[in-house]
Formats: C-alpha cells, sequence, structure tokens
C-alpha cells in the first residue's frame, strides 16, 4: 500500500470513529430530554420525589381504649429508594414478646401522588421452637404506610400492621429438581390487605382480624 493511500484510510477510519462517537453521544444525551417521570395512579409525578433517601423517626400505637392498649412505642430507621425499594429496622427488633426480636423489613412503595406515597412491606416474628413431633415456626407480618409529605425533611402518616397465622418450618425433602412450594400460611406475606384503616375504632376486634395502627413522624438523616 502506497503512502498516498495509507493516508486515506486513516482519514476514512478517523470519520467513522468520530462519527461514532458522536452517535454515542447523541444516544446517552437526546436532545429535548425531559425529566424522569414516575407514573402514579393519580398520573405521572416528576421524579426525584421528595421521600427518596433515610430516615430517623417514631410510631406509637393508636388505642381504642387505654384498657386494650398495648401501649407499643418504638423508632425506626427506614430507607426508601429511587427504584421503589423499602427497608427498614426498629427498636422493636432489640427486644421480647409480643413484637421482637424480629428480622428486618423490606418491601416497595408506591406513589399515590407528589407529596404522598405508600409503602407495603413484610418481616418475621419468632413463633414457636422445634419439638421432636413438630417444626418451629414463625409469625409473618405485613404492614402498611400511608405517608404524607410535610416538608422535604419530614413525612407522617399511618401504620398498619397485620399479623398472620404461623408459618411452619417443615422439612420436605426436595430431590434434584425440584423446589419448595409457597402455599397455605406462607402465601399471607404476599397478600395486599383489602382494609386500611387510620383509626382504630373502626375495626375494634382486633389483631389477627384486625392490624395494630400507629400514626408516625420520620425526618430526613443528611450528610
Amino acid at each position: 500500500m502506497n503512502k498516498t493511500n495509507l493516508r486515506l484510510v486513516k482519514v476514512v477510519a478517523g470519520i467513522a470513529l468520530f462519527a461514532g462517537c458522536s452517535a454515542m453521544a447523541v444516544a446517552a444525551e437526546p436532545a429535548g430530554a425531559k425529566p424522569d417521570l414516575y407514573f402514579a395512579p393519580s398520573g405521572p409525578v416528576q421524579l426525584p420525589l421528595p421521600w427518596i433517601g433515610s430516615w430517623f423517626g417514631k410510631a406509637e400505637q393508636l388505642c381504642v381504649s387505654a384498657a386494650t392498649c398495648q401501649n407499643v412505642v418504638l423508632l425506626m430507621t427506614p430507607t426508601l429508594t429511587s427504584d421503589g425499594g423499602f427497608v427498614a429496622n426498629d427498636t422493636l427488633e432489640l427486644f421480647g414478646a409480643p413484637f421482637g426480636p424480629h428480622t428486618g423489613a423490606h418491601g416497595g412503595w408506591i406513589a399515590t401522588s407528589s407529596t404522598s406515597f405508600i409503602a407495603d412491606y413484610i418481616f418475621l416474628l419468632p413463633a414457636s421452637t422445634a419439638t421432636a413431633t413438630a417444626p418451629a415456626t414463625v409469625t409473618p407480618v405485613r404492614a402498611r404506610w400511608e405517608t404524607y409529605v410535610q416538608d422535604y425533611n419530614t413525612l407522617y402518616g399511618f401504620v398498619n400492621v397485620f399479623l398472620g397465622a404461623p408459618i411452619p418450618l417443615s422439612f420436605d425433602g426436595l430431590t434434584s429438581g425440584t423446589f419448595p412450594v409457597l402455599s397455605g400460611t406462607a402465601l399471607f406475606p404476599l397478600t395486599p390487605q383489602i382494609n386500611y384503616y387510620q383509626n382504630p375504632s373502626q375495626c375494634p376486634s382486633g389483631p389477627p382480624a384486625c392490624p395494630l395502627v400507629f400514626a408516625f413522624t420520620i425526618e430526613r438523616v443528611t450528610p
């Protein structure tokens, strides 16, 4: 190949490389790009939403009467992620029955407007230890937040805590190519509750038929 042809090859290759880089730049940052939208039941709302981040706060049980109240109070450390994730820990994990110790909470959130959201999550409580004739059991708990934005650093709302029937930790003796099946009481953590309450007097029979109802306030944890 003579020098003239070699220079021509280099020029063509340079043009192709420039065109490829330009195309990638356009693909990465399209002209007229709009802010991300989250499509809530109420319609699209612009991201980022004000509850994304980590929080610290307090929840306290609402009761029909002092005589029937367990007087449950807790501190909590929830985190909500931009992709709809919810994780939390609380001080009941540190203590004993009937509401602790328990596993950490995890679930997800859905915006109901640009200033409100719901979050459903699950955790597990110990129910009974194994015996010679029966496996250990755990109590599944499914909770729902109904949450409102006071300002960028403050959220408030209500929590319903629904207690399920114990799930046995039974050994199924799986063979190669078989997998566990979730059935019976193990389906409770996966099932959204139909009824939700801000006032426990609306459902006065008590758990497990009715949820425990809490009011809460949380504040943003900032660097």
